[in-house]
């Protein structure tokens, strides 16, 4: 326990140097950010979080604080894992433009306003000569904010007396931004006029400010929940919820455990798992709240926490609130080390609850996890299961996973129920639609064509086409092929169509021509053509 109370305090200085990160030691800070990641002491995830809060309680380093972020992803992709390296491949390109020349040039906001200018440098004389102009409205907003509001987020208390005096009225979103900034003058300004609200509480963890946050807490009666502190990373007050037994089971019975589990914060969960059983007498509650948090986890890819929790008293076939077990969640992710594991503890892989929950199965295939899929087929997946009015092979049609549908298909799954083939049709998956046309017996009046037609999908209505579906057929609303390729402009389809036989003289079912229906769909392209046609 002494280990892991150091490493909480680790934690905490990493945050708090965090909040500190300057031009002269955001390197320095970077390198030891990653070590920190590496030790699974910082989750990258979370890092990338701190920062953004910085980013808006410390607008000035908003430059700086993009560059650090785009550092520690490069540096982090090294030697990253594969969770790690799918965060950082969806979250790199938002930093793309930011450089290492601009981390001392104040961002850009001012879009040539040199009021705006002037309060973010709290230069009160300058403001005063832009605006001395008696005509001049106090009241009038630049880029939807008003000036006074750029003030309290600025933190620059001359310029906010300056336009107070003057006139400028305030609100609550004004008293809201200067708990970001924390500009305690101007915030004791605004409390003459205004009450402090939660979201101002909640503006004060953001900037993880300690005596913002305790002067709320003492004058005005906040309460600092767990999902406060865990969310927003000010970690100090985890002492005050370890130290007093009554708050730490109350803390555990609201969900700290599963909510640190899911935040991926390593430390902390082993220090409350710890807690946990040296307080909590009830077995029953031990298990329940481990195999919660080890789904949250999962959820999650906190790989680290995953294999803690795995060690401890856990209910590998735990359902939770959501009807999630740690199979289902694990398959759904990705994670196939952890989907072995759990199958060689004997998680259930077929029996479920209740008929509306996807199997494994199927959330893999919802996933387009191929590996998993395999490995649970061959350990007894039903590839036919029913569930949710749906079976495996549908799921992986709806989500476009060709791999899955065809592996599917190869090891028996029923093509007929709840027609997986309308959903190819839908989204012009020719692969798996061949296949399954293969085993079926094809009706030539399916509407599968206007499905195709009306999805825009040129290679699946040739498919079709040449497997024999009438491309005549007219479903109860009225429509044929060639009045859906019309009706969305297709000149491709209708062209092929037309060639393949289609009736160009059919009528809408209120009765428009061909070239009506295109004027009345705007299609002007498929209206030029017909043009061209003895119609």
């Amino acid at each position: 326990m002494e280990n892991d109370i150091s490493n909480l305090n680790v934690l905490i200085e990493a945050i708090q140097r965090m909040y500190d990160i300057n031009t002269s030691n955001y390197e320095d800070i970077i390198t030891y950010l990653h070590k920190l990641i590496r030790d699974d002491i910082l989750n990258l995830r979370n890092a990338h979080q701190i920062f953004k809060n910085i980013m808006l309680s410390q607008t000035k380093k908003i430059n700086l604080i993009g560059y650090c972020i785009k550092k520690l992803l490069l540096l982090c992709q090294k030697d990253s894992n594969p969770f790690e390296a799918n965060f950082i491949k969806k979250t790199l390109p938002n930093y793309e433009d930011v450089s290492e020349t601009n981390v001392s040039v104040d961002f850009d906001l001012f879009n040539d306003d040199n009021k705006v200018k002037y309060i973010y440098f709290d230069d009160v004389d300058s403001l005063i000569k832009e605006i001395q102009d008696e005509e001049f409205d106090f009241i009038a907003t630049y880029q939807r904010k008003s000036l006074i509001y750029y003030c309290a987020n600025f933190g620059s208390t001359k310029c906010f007396k300056y336009l107070l005096a003057n006139g400028a009225t305030v609100d609550q979103t004004i008293l809201e931004g200067s708990f970001l900034s924390g500009e305690i003058e101007i915030i004791h300004l605004l409390e003459e006029k205004l009450l402090p609200n939660y979201k101002c509480f909640q503006n004060a963890l953001i900037a993880h400010n300690l005596d913002l946050i305790d002067y709320l807490i003492s004058k005005y009666n906040f309460v600092l929940s767990y999902n406060d502190f865990a969310t927003k990373y000010c970690f100090e007050y985890l002492f005050d919820v370890l130290n007093n037994e009554q708050t730490f089971l109350e803390s555990l019975k609201n969900g700290l455990l599963q909510k640190c589990a899911s935040l991926g914060i390593f430390p902390v969960v082993k220090i409350i798992v710890d807690k946990m059983y040296n307080v909590v007498t009830d077995k029953k509650n031990i298990i329940s709240k481990i195999s919660s948090s080890l789904i949250c986890a999962i959820e999650k890819n906190n790989i680290k926490t995953v294999y803690f929790l795995l060690e401890k008293d856990v209910d590998i076939n735990y359902i939770n609130s959501d009807y999630m077990t740690p199979l289902q969640s694990a398959s759904f992710v990705g994670n196939l080390d952890v989907v072995k594991i759990l199958v060689q503890r004997g998680a259930i892989i077929n029996e479920y609850h209740n008929k509306f929950t996807l199997t494994p199965l199927s959330r893999a295939c919802f996933g387009g996890h191929l590996e998993i899929v395999k490995f649970l087929v061959e350990n007894g997946a039903e590839v036919n299961q029913i569930k949710d009015n749906s079976t495996a092979l549908v799921t992986a049609c709806i989500h476009h996973n060709t791999d899955i549908a065809l592996y599917l298909i190869e090891k028996g799954a029923d093509v007929a129920k709840f027609d997986p083939f309308f959903w190819c049709a839908s989204s012009g998956n020719t692969k798996v639609a061949e296949k399954i046309l293969d085993k079926i017996e094809i009706n030539e009046n399916d509407d599968a064509l206007i499905t195709a037609c009306r999805n825009n999908s040129l290679e699946m209505v040739k498919l079709l086409v040449s497997r024999g579906f009438n491309v005549n057929f007219k479903n109860i609303e009225g429509m044929t092929p060639f009045l859906t390729a019309v009706k969305i402009n297709s000149v491709e389809i209708a062209k092929y169509l037309y060639e393949k036989g289609a009736d160009i003289h059919v009528s809408t079912i209120d009765g428009f021509s061909v070239k009506e229906y295109a004027k009345a769909n705007y299609s002007a392209d498929v209206g030029k053509w017909l043009d061209t046609l003895d119609i």
